[in-house]
């Protein structure tokens, strides 16, 4: 399956803004950062593996470029991990409310 280069670099890019603008902009911060992996959880679902994980690799390169290794540790295991998970249960056809009962 060939990457889509214009959609990994298109949702890296939307998840960098939404994640850098949480970081700098505390006011809006706890909202707008729940939302900041969305664009690779998109790209999960619509594209695939491969260009799922070229998107957070470059995501992650932005963010450790203006934020450092902090910011990048808090965005992979506290948005990223947790939405890899949301998608690949989705994917697998699991219901989370009967796991959970």
């Amino acid at each position: 399956m060939p990457i889509n280069f214009k959609a990994v670099v298109l949702s890296s890019v939307l998840s960098f803004i939404i994640y850098s603008l949480s970081i700098f902009s505390p006011f809006l911060g706890g909202f707008i950062s729940f939302f900041s992996p969305a664009p690779i959880g998109y790209l999960r679902l619509k594209y695939g593996k491969n260009d799922c994980f070229l998107a957070i690799i470059c995501s992650l390169i932005l963010i450790s470029a203006t934020v450092g290794y902090s910011g990048v540790f808090l965005y992979l295991f506290q948005y990223v991990v947790p939405l890899l998970l949301f998608c690949e249960l989705y994917l697998k056809g699991v219901s989370i409310f009967n796991s959970v009962l």
